[in-house]
């Protein structure tokens, strides 16, 4: 399965019962046209293979676009109310980020390009537009 969507919220690091850190967050990926938007929530779990990686994703904040790679598996389990309950459980294969969250409005950014140069300036446009 493959998603582009936004972080709901930083990524958290869970140990697991073997000693391998898990990484557990939510994607949000919109549908829909520009009148009507939709928005579907996927909790994603990850094994990083390297501390570098773990180091990235628990940088990551709310709003980072990404694209990912998962396999998909529905599970069935019994709420406290003893509800059943059904639920998509997505383990990431790959990723890639998209973009940084915009933190600056388009102007400071222009602002702060035109401080750095012009070639600094032309990179910083290409990334406003995204």
């Amino acid at each position: 399965m493959t998603l582009i969507g936004r972080l709901a919220a930083t990524p958290e690091v869970v140990p697991t019962s073997t000693g391998r850190d898990l990484i557990r967050y939510a994607l949000g990926v919109n549908t829909g046209t520009r009148d009507s938007p939709e928005t579907s929530w996927f909790r994603v779990s990850s094994f990083p293979q390297s501390e570098n990686v773990k180091g990235l994703f628990t940088g990551l904040q709310k709003g980072q676009h990404m694209w990912i790679e998962a396999d998909g598996k529905m599970s069935a389990f019994e709420t406290g109310q003893g509800e059943r309950r059904t639920r998509l459980e997505l383990v990431q294969r790959g990723f890639e980020l998209l973009g940084r969250p915009s933190t600056q409005s388009v102007d400071d950014r222009a602002q702060a390009a035109n401080a750095m140069g012009s070639e600094a300036g032309d990179e910083a446009a290409v990334d406003s537009s995204r």
